[in-house]
């Protein structure tokens, strides 16, 4: 199978240890490692990986910053939002546990949930009105039927 796929990965050898008494010749031991391509695109998508679970935790602080008045959510409400929030399907093990600063999950009567650990008032900003945005709230628009 490591034969079929050359660009991926590269077998060599590297030798044993001193053969025994008995051995018909020198041993030598296989070994497989990624070729120089591939692990370049491996350390990159490890890094993308990185930089999304950053962006990931951020979106779903915002979410539970903005779930009052406690600041948590059902984990089973989650789990179904997750593919629309762009969440990994691991997201209660990797995200909430690489961010114990963030994240905690509790247990309430209605189940497990999870819940907000610190405010971050940088993720509470509003967005600037832009001049445009209040020039068009003004106006009327036409509507035009064919």
């Amino acid at each position: 199978m490591i034969r079929r796929y050359p660009t991926v990965f590269e077998l060599f050898y590297i030798p044993n240890p001193p053969t025994p008494l008995h051995a018909a010749g020198p041993l030598s031991q296989p070994c497989v490692r990624l070729t120089p391509p591939a692990s370049a695109l491996a350390k990159k998508k490890s890094d993308l990986k990185k930089s999304m679970a950053i962006s990931l935790s951020a979106k779903l602080q915002k979410l539970l910053m903005l779930a009052s008045p406690y600041h948590r959510l059902l984990l089973h409400k989650l789990v179904h939002l997750s593919p629309d929030l762009g969440l990994p399907v691991n997201f209660r093990s990797r995200l909430c546990n690489d961010h114990p600063d963030r994240f905690r999950v509790v247990d309430t009567s209605y189940g497990r949930a999870l819940e907000l650990v610190s405010w971050d008032s940088s993720l509470a900003e509003a967005l600037p009105w832009r001049e445009e945005d209040s020039k068009s709230r003004g106006r009327r628009r036409e509507l035009v039927l064919w």
